[in-house]
């Protein structure tokens, strides 16, 4: 998850070289996914003891200083909180136009989500 400045750079840069590029995000930014990671911690919980091998250290971490759920918490928290959203993809691309490099834009219709993956590609025409 690139902060927007980054973004732009890569965009630029794929944009100059008139090299292909695809950015697809895992899920979209909205309240009920970033309310969703507050599930985050009990199914690490509940799906610890079947990880294999399963080692002492996570036991500890897990159960005992409960520090590996609330680091995965967090890392999915500003996952969620990073992704891009169409309109922000647009944004970054509105200046790196060309007859000869197309952008395709749009969410991806995933079969039992309810909702679009946001999704870019850029390619030379």
């Amino acid at each position: 998850h690139f902060r927007p400045a980054e973004g732009k750079r890569i965009l630029e840069a794929a944009f100059r070289d008139r090299a292909p590029i695809g950015i697809f995000e895992l899920t979209p930014r909205s309240v009920p996914t970033v309310l969703s990671t507050i599930l985050i911690p009990l199914t690490v919980l509940a799906l610890t003891p079947l990880i294999r091998p399963l080692r002492w250290p996570q036991v500890v971490f897990t159960y005992l200083l409960p520090i590996l759920p609330l680091v995965i918490f967090w890392d999915g928290l500003v996952s969620y909180l990073r992704v891009y959203s169409t309109d922000e993809l647009r944004e970054l691309t509105a200046d790196l136009q060309a007859p000869d490099y197309t952008w395709e834009i749009g969410e991806l219709r995933i079969k039992g989500l309810p909702v679009g993956v946001p999704y870019m590609i850029g390619r030379p025409a």
